[in-house]
């Protein structure tokens, strides 16, 4: 059997073999591994078939299917399952069709469609959803219409990366993870730089890489996660990493 995509959560992980079956392990007090119970399994259980990605969030999974059905599984109590409820699920539950990529944050969604439009739903205390609240969201709400090429969603914090190789942040900025300048929340997107082909949303901090292949990087350094040294703490700006006798 051959695995061809993996994905950690919280305390859990799932497999997708080439053929699409995708198998279970770890924490699952939740139903996040999408089993149908809350036992928590320590060798993998095949638990779907005929996946093409998932994501991860901290108690929750986010399914994508081939035929770009998106079905949610596990914690829902901020509403980041996308139900339209609050209540838990151990059996997965389709919320969306024509989904191109899915991303799980700690307890928020986001989704991009095939049309290049951007969805968001569950926890939104720092911003992360982006709409200019601070309400959790219970179903899917369209924040872009289109135009979005990928998106990332931290533990608090969220990224998005414009089909015109822009970026923009928004959601919790303590330490500077959204690389603005400051520490203030976003409540909606701000743009925080340009010519970048990836993005990574971390726990506390962001990670991007450049077309030119640089990465930058903003927010804590408390264990060293964005590579500039002990002596320093955080990044509030986005700062080029640079390796070791380059």
């Amino acid at each position: 059997m051959k695995i061809t995509a993996i994905a950690a959560g919280g305390m859990h992980s799932m497999l997708i073999t080439e053929s699409g079956e995708l198998w279970a392990m770890g924490h699952d007090s939740y139903g996040q591994l999408c089993d149908g119970d809350t036992t928590a399994k320590r060798t993998p259980v095949k638990v779907m078939a005929d996946v093409q990605a998932v994501a991860l969030g901290g108690s929750h999974s986010l399914i994508l299917k081939r035929d770009g059905g998106l079905w949610s599984v596990g914690q829902n109590r901020n509403g980041q399952l996308g139900t339209g409820d609050r209540n838990d699920r151990s059996q997965p539950v389709k919320i969306m069709d024509g989904v191109a990529q899915i991303s799980a944050g700690g307890a928020h969604s986001l989704v991009r469609n095939q049309d290049g439009s951007l969805w968001a739903f569950g926890f939104d205390g720092g911003g992360q959803l982006g709409d200019g609240g601070n309400t959790n969201r219970n179903a899917p709400f369209q924040l872009r219409e289109g135009g979005v090429a990928a998106v990332s969603a931290g533990e608090l914090h969220s990224l998005l990366l414009a089909q015109d190789d822009t970026v923009w942040a928004f959601g919790y900025n303590d330490s500077g993870r959204l690389g603005t300048g400051d520490a203030l929340d976003q409540h909606a997107p701000r743009q925080v730089a340009s010519g970048v082909a990836q993005i990574a949303a971390g726990g506390s901090h962001t990670l991007l890489l450049g077309h030119d292949g640089s990465v930058r990087a903003a927010g804590s350094n408390g264990s060293g996660q964005i590579g500039l040294g002990p002596g320093v703490r955080e990044a509030r700006n986005f700062t080029t990493l640079v390796l070791p006798g380059k």
